[in-house]
């Protein structure tokens, strides 16, 4: 039974270390595991999910209050800083319906220049009333920026091919790819010029921005309040989603489909790795990749440690 349990662990461990070329590094990356850096504003909290695969989770709203601008989770203030040389970004995390309602044009992720202190909800170029500049990824797979540069990632941006006679440019929406209750890896990249969303490695929407459109994305300084899974200053009054969160990172670079792929694929090798090591104490203190390479002290990026991930930078 050993030998077969070996076995069984060699081939996870080796089907794991082919993609693991393709398998990027993140610049910020948060499994929830700790609560360092991070802020629970309202009813939301951590909870373990009955999943092993994740673990401990963010739940957004567990409560299903609906409130509106009241529940998310506060992240450091610097996870945009680091794609100034490279002009490129992605976003990345798993998200769950777990029991929210009424979230069609609820906020997946926001960010803001500042604290809306006054409630006021309006427009202000100085940012006084709280929200200028902003960003805005909804549940629905639509998105908006407005900071330094403009895009509302309209339907006529889209590369995706109509459906009417004229075959116009369509804005994909909808929030069926949570109604299966399951986990799902959210995904959007950026370069300059485009923005594409990906949710479980499909691409759901995809734009070709006009130049400029996107200026100061990747060296955004004014934006001060980074949130998960609530509506911290705009004025939609969409309920803040009662979602849950796992594996929020940021990545210097577009990440490639095959890119996502794998990081969809290294959730579901994790736990073949972490049952490995529980099976040898010995190697308690041993390091690995998310592709079951056991790696040095010397490498950086996610790594597992005692059963543990963690950001080694």
């Amino acid at each position: 039974m050993k030998k077969i349990f070996t076995l069984i662990a060699a081939v996870m461990l080796c089907s794991a270390a082919a993609m693991a070329q393709e398998q990027p590094t993140p610049v910020y990356f948060n499994d929830f595991s700790t609560d360092d850096g991070l802020t629970i504003v309202g009813n939301g909290a951590f909870e373990t999910d009955s999943n092993d695969k994740f673990g401990r989770v963010f739940h957004n709203d567990p409560n299903l209050t609906k409130a509106i601008r009241t529940n998310w989770l506060e992240l450091p203030n610097d996870i945009f800083s680091h794609s100034k040389e490279t002009q490129e970004m992605t976003i990345g995390f798993w998200v769950n319906k777990m029991n929210a309602a009424d979230y069609y044009f609820s906020p997946l992720f926001t960010a803001y220049g500042a604290d809306n202190v006054n409630k006021s909800h309006a427009w202000s170029e100085d940012g006084a009333n709280g929200w200028w500049p902003f960003f805005y990824i909804e549940a629905r797979g639509v998105m908006q920026w407005n900071a330094g540069g403009w895009c509302d990632f309209t339907a006529a941006q889209n590369d995706n091919p109509g459906t009417d006679a004229e075959s116009k440019p369509i804005n994909h929406e909808g929030t069926q790819w949570t109604d299966d209750g399951k986990w799902h890896y959210f995904a959007v990249t950026f370069t300059a010029t485009t923005a594409k969303i990906y949710i479980d490695g499909v691409i759901f929407n995809s734009w070709t921005i006009a130049e400029n459109g996107l200026a100061g994305l990747f060296s955004q300084t004014d934006l001060k309040h980074f949130c998960l899974g609530g509506n911290q200053a705009f004025g939609w009054n969409d309920p803040d989603p009662a979602f849950a969160f796992d594996d929020f990172a940021i990545y210097d670079k577009a990440l490639t489909k095959d890119q996502i792929d794998a990081v969809i694929t290294a959730k579901n090798t994790t736990t073949a790795i972490q049952t490995v090591k529980a099976a040898n104490s010995a190697a308690a203190s041993v390091r690995y990749n998310l592709a079951g390479q056991q790696v040095d002290a010397a490498y950086k990026g996610v790594v597992i440690e005692n059963g543990k991930k963690m950001l080694v930078k």
